[in-house]
Protein backbone atom coordinates (compact mmCIF):
# COMPACT_ATOMS: atom_id res chain seq x y z
CA UNK A 1 0.00 0.00 0.00
CA UNK A 2 1.17 3.22 -0.95
CA UNK A 3 1.36 6.34 1.45
CA UNK A 4 -1.14 8.52 -0.33
CA UNK A 5 -3.64 5.60 -0.28
CA UNK A 6 -3.07 4.85 3.18
CA UNK A 7 -3.60 9.21 3.84
CA UNK A 8 -6.35 8.94 2.02
CA UNK A 9 -7.92 5.87 3.87
CA UNK A 10 -7.15 7.59 7.28
CA UNK A 11 -8.51 10.84 6.31
CA UNK A 12 -11.76 9.23 4.90
CA UNK A 13 -12.05 7.22 8.03
CA UNK A 14 -11.75 10.67 10.45
CA UNK A 15 -14.34 11.98 7.97
CA UNK A 16 -16.55 9.03 8.66
CA UNK A 17 -16.11 9.00 12.21
CA UNK A 18 -16.73 13.14 12.44
CA UNK A 19 -19.92 12.55 10.86
CA UNK A 20 -21.50 9.99 12.76
CA UNK A 21 -20.27 12.09 15.56
CA UNK A 22 -21.85 15.55 14.49
CA UNK A 23 -25.01 13.19 14.09
CA UNK A 24 -25.26 11.88 17.25
CA UNK A 25 -24.53 15.59 18.99
CA UNK A 26 -27.30 17.00 16.72
CA UNK A 27 -29.52 14.81 17.21
CA UNK A 28 -33.01 15.93 19.03
CA UNK A 29 -35.21 11.92 18.51
CA UNK A 30 -35.27 9.75 21.88
CA UNK A 31 -33.90 6.70 21.63
CA UNK A 32 -37.33 4.96 21.96
CA UNK A 33 -37.54 6.14 18.21
CA UNK A 34 -34.12 4.89 16.60
CA UNK A 35 -33.14 1.05 17.98
CA UNK A 36 -29.38 0.96 18.62
CA UNK A 37 -27.02 -0.08 16.26
CA UNK A 38 -23.53 -0.36 15.62
CA UNK A 39 -21.99 0.93 12.03
CA UNK A 40 -18.54 0.95 11.94
CA UNK A 41 -16.10 1.62 8.74
CA UNK A 42 -14.81 -1.09 6.71
CA UNK A 43 -10.93 0.10 7.60
CA UNK A 44 -9.78 1.27 10.55
CA UNK A 45 -6.05 2.72 10.20
CA UNK A 46 -3.88 1.86 12.59
CA UNK A 47 -3.14 5.22 14.27
CA UNK A 48 -6.09 7.80 15.41
CA UNK A 49 -5.37 8.84 18.50
CA UNK A 50 -2.77 11.19 19.77
CA UNK A 51 -3.95 11.46 22.87
CA UNK A 52 -4.96 8.40 24.65
CA UNK A 53 -2.91 5.09 24.04
CA UNK A 54 -2.69 1.54 25.33
CA UNK A 55 0.19 0.77 28.57
CA UNK A 56 1.79 -1.86 26.95
CA UNK A 57 1.61 -4.25 23.61
CA UNK A 58 -0.44 -7.59 23.89
CA UNK A 59 1.98 -10.63 23.58
CA UNK A 60 2.48 -11.77 20.31
CA UNK A 61 0.65 -15.22 21.28
CA UNK A 62 -2.33 -15.96 22.98
CA UNK A 63 -5.06 -18.56 23.85
CA UNK A 64 -7.80 -18.57 23.35
CA UNK A 65 -10.82 -19.53 26.28
CA UNK A 66 -12.76 -22.70 26.61
CA UNK A 67 -16.24 -22.64 27.33
CA UNK A 68 -15.61 -23.51 31.16
CA UNK A 69 -12.53 -21.29 31.12
CA UNK A 70 -11.75 -17.60 32.27
CA UNK A 71 -8.88 -17.20 30.55
CA UNK A 72 -7.63 -13.52 29.36
CA UNK A 73 -6.08 -11.93 27.07
CA UNK A 74 -2.38 -10.73 28.12
CA UNK A 75 -1.37 -8.31 29.31
CA UNK A 76 -4.68 -7.13 30.25
CA UNK A 77 -4.71 -3.89 28.25
CA UNK A 78 -5.41 -0.96 29.69
CA UNK A 79 -5.87 2.50 28.08
CA UNK A 80 -3.95 5.88 29.31
CA UNK A 81 -4.36 9.18 28.89
CA UNK A 82 -0.57 10.26 27.52
CA UNK A 83 1.52 12.45 29.86
CA UNK A 84 1.86 14.73 27.25
CA UNK A 85 -1.61 15.27 26.13
CA UNK A 86 -2.98 18.77 25.84
CA UNK A 87 -5.83 17.09 27.49
CA UNK A 88 -4.43 16.85 30.95
CA UNK A 89 -7.17 18.02 33.28
CA UNK A 90 -9.95 19.15 31.10
CA UNK A 91 -12.03 15.84 30.73
CA UNK A 92 -14.81 15.11 32.56
CA UNK A 93 -15.79 11.72 31.67
CA UNK A 94 -14.11 9.27 29.42
CA UNK A 95 -15.89 5.78 28.22
CA UNK A 96 -13.99 3.26 25.96
CA UNK A 97 -15.48 0.72 23.91
CA UNK A 98 -13.55 -2.42 22.68
CA UNK A 99 -14.12 -4.03 19.17
CA UNK A 100 -12.59 -7.15 17.60
CA UNK A 101 -10.07 -6.13 14.27
CA UNK A 102 -8.85 -8.91 11.52
CA UNK A 103 -5.32 -8.67 10.81
CA UNK A 104 -5.93 -5.97 8.17
CA UNK A 105 -7.68 -3.35 10.89
CA UNK A 106 -10.82 -4.44 9.42
CA UNK A 107 -13.61 -5.07 12.27
CA UNK A 108 -15.19 -8.81 12.15
CA UNK A 109 -18.89 -9.13 12.42
CA UNK A 110 -21.16 -9.13 14.68
CA UNK A 111 -21.20 -13.31 15.13
CA UNK A 112 -17.51 -12.56 15.59
CA UNK A 113 -17.89 -10.16 17.74
CA UNK A 114 -19.59 -12.31 20.34
CA UNK A 115 -16.37 -14.51 20.67
CA UNK A 116 -15.25 -11.59 22.70
CA UNK A 117 -17.15 -11.31 26.57
CA UNK A 118 -15.85 -9.11 29.66
CA UNK A 119 -17.57 -10.62 32.82
CA UNK A 120 -18.36 -7.24 34.29
CA UNK A 121 -19.63 -4.97 31.33
CA UNK A 122 -18.92 -3.77 28.08
CA UNK A 123 -17.48 -0.49 28.49
CA UNK A 124 -14.50 0.81 30.31
CA UNK A 125 -13.97 4.07 32.44
CA UNK A 126 -11.26 6.09 32.73
CA UNK A 127 -10.83 7.13 36.32
CA UNK A 128 -9.97 10.86 37.14
CA UNK A 129 -6.80 10.90 39.59
CA UNK A 130 -4.56 8.25 37.21
CA UNK A 131 -6.22 9.25 34.21
CA UNK A 132 -5.99 5.30 32.82
CA UNK A 133 -8.52 2.44 32.80
CA UNK A 134 -8.33 -0.32 35.47
CA UNK A 135 -6.98 -3.31 33.69
CA UNK A 136 -9.78 -5.27 31.17
CA UNK A 137 -10.38 -8.78 31.30
CA UNK A 138 -10.76 -9.26 27.64
CA UNK A 139 -11.72 -12.77 26.98
CA UNK A 140 -11.91 -14.43 23.54
CA UNK A 141 -13.65 -17.72 23.29
CA UNK A 142 -12.97 -20.53 21.42
CA UNK A 143 -15.58 -20.58 18.74
CA UNK A 144 -13.35 -17.80 16.96
CA UNK A 145 -12.39 -19.15 14.00
CA UNK A 146 -9.91 -15.65 13.50
CA UNK A 147 -5.88 -17.09 14.25
CA UNK A 148 -4.45 -13.24 14.05
CA UNK A 149 -7.09 -10.25 15.44
CA UNK A 150 -6.12 -6.95 17.11
CA UNK A 151 -8.78 -4.85 18.91
CA UNK A 152 -9.83 -1.64 18.51
CA UNK A 153 -10.45 0.79 21.52
CA UNK A 154 -12.87 3.53 20.66
CA UNK A 155 -12.41 5.99 23.36
CA UNK A 156 -15.91 8.52 23.86
CA UNK A 157 -15.08 11.46 26.15
CA UNK A 158 -16.34 14.88 27.25
CA UNK A 159 -14.56 17.75 28.07
CA UNK A 160 -15.31 20.30 30.70
CA UNK A 161 -16.35 23.23 28.06
CA UNK A 162 -18.88 20.11 27.25
CA UNK A 163 -17.71 19.21 24.33
CA UNK A 164 -18.12 15.77 23.28
CA UNK A 165 -14.99 13.81 21.02
CA UNK A 166 -14.15 10.35 20.09
CA UNK A 167 -11.18 8.44 18.77
CA UNK A 168 -9.77 5.27 18.11
CA UNK A 169 -6.52 3.10 19.29
CA UNK A 170 -6.07 0.07 17.57
CA UNK A 171 -3.48 -2.68 19.29
CA UNK A 172 -0.53 -4.31 17.87
CA UNK A 173 -1.80 -7.96 15.99
CA UNK A 174 -1.56 -11.04 17.80
CA UNK A 175 -1.74 -15.24 17.09
CA UNK A 176 -3.55 -17.51 18.67
CA UNK A 177 -1.62 -20.39 19.42
CA UNK A 178 -3.59 -23.67 17.58
CA UNK A 179 -6.42 -25.42 19.57
CA UNK A 180 -5.21 -27.64 21.69
CA UNK A 181 -8.31 -30.57 22.65
CA UNK A 182 -7.80 -31.90 26.08
CA UNK A 183 -6.77 -35.91 25.46
CA UNK A 184 -8.43 -37.81 28.70
CA UNK A 185 -5.86 -40.65 29.06
CA UNK A 186 -6.90 -43.38 30.64
CA UNK A 187 -4.70 -44.64 33.80
CA UNK A 188 -4.72 -48.26 34.57
CA UNK A 189 -4.31 -48.55 38.39
CA UNK A 190 -2.56 -51.51 40.17
CA UNK A 191 -0.81 -52.68 37.00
Amino acid sequence: MDLFSYDSGLEAVADWVEERWQEELHCTRTLKEFPLRLSIPVHIPVSLSHEFELLEPFRPLQRKSYDNENRFLSPKPVVQLKQTSKLLGKITTCNITVLLLDERNSPLDQQEQACMSRPCDDEAVITTPRLRTSPMMIRISHRLEATKIALCFIVDYELEHGGRLRCVITSNCFNFVRNRRRSKRMTVHGK
